[in-house]
């Protein structure tokens, strides 16, 4: 299929051409006779995510590989990365899924002693590859929850699974992207208000990604703590820090 015929099929097409020609998308409007495999195309019209097609998404300064076995980085995610100021000493990459958080994060800010944990042995494949790739030395712990972190940090970042099961059912890439990142509702966050003061240092930090819904559910929960609820850009309640 030539470049002039994806034109209407919108970004994700032309997302997909241009990372098949290692071109930038607007480049795409000098290269309208170049011709890109129809199974590719095929495979977004049959909704798989551009992300997974292409192999990487680009996220807060790296390039993060991605394929079925992890969640696609999202843009609130990578808004989450610029609450953090200065940060400093030892870092656990909750939940870390492609390691997008973590990697970055290291990559940004060299000296930070970073751990990434994931229940899901499949993604932390993903994101070892991923810390290879960009050249950070990270540490990894295949961990159900906390229940294999040995050690204490001054920041903890998760985006834990908080979607509800309905939610789910609505999510239209839910046949590509696994289920275990996304389904948890507000399970993890009870499970994170008894456990992570024992797992942060003094003045410790706690960054977490919530549901839109969930502001007032997880500010609540994690009473008496001094806390702070932000929106994300499109003024939707989206994170919540935690100072221990």
């Amino acid at each position: 299929m030539k470049i002039r015929d994806l034109i209407s099929l919108g970004h994700d097409a032309l997302d997909v051409a241009a990372a098949f020609l290692g071109k930038k998308r607007l480049e795409l409007y000098m290269y309208l006779e170049e011709e890109v495999p129809d199974g590719l195309i095929n495979r977004l019209r049959a909704g798989e995510p551009s992300a997974y097609i292409i192999g990487y998404v680009d996220f807060f300064g790296a390039r993060i590989g991605v394929d079925r076995r992890v969640l696609i980085p999202r843009p609130e995610t990578e808004e989450l990365m610029t609450l953090i100021k200065n940060p400093k000493g030892r870092v656990l990459d909750l939940c870390c899924g492609s390691g997008a958080i973590g990697i970055s994060l290291k990559k940004k800010y060299p000296a930070l002693d970073v751990t990434l944990a994931d229940v899901s042995s499949d993604a932390l494949d993903v994101a070892k590859q991923n810390a290879l790739d960009n050249q950070v030395d990270v540490h990894f712990v295949q961990s159900d929850f906390l229940e294999s972190v040995k050690e204490t940090f001054d920041i903890i970042l998760c985006n834990p699974p908080y979607v509800t099961e309905s939610e789910w059912e609505e999510i239209a890439t839910k046949e590509h992207e696994p289920r275990l990142a996304f389904v948890g509702g507000l399970d993890f966050y009870h499970k994170l208000r008894k456990q992570a003061a024992s797992f942060l240092n003094e003045k410790g930090l706690l960054y977490l990604e919530i549901g839109a819904s969930q502001g007032a559910d997880v500010l609540a929960l994690f009473a008496p703590y001094s806390r702070s609820l932000m929106k994300d850009l499109a003024g939707r309640d989206r994170f919540l820090l935690v100072f221990y």
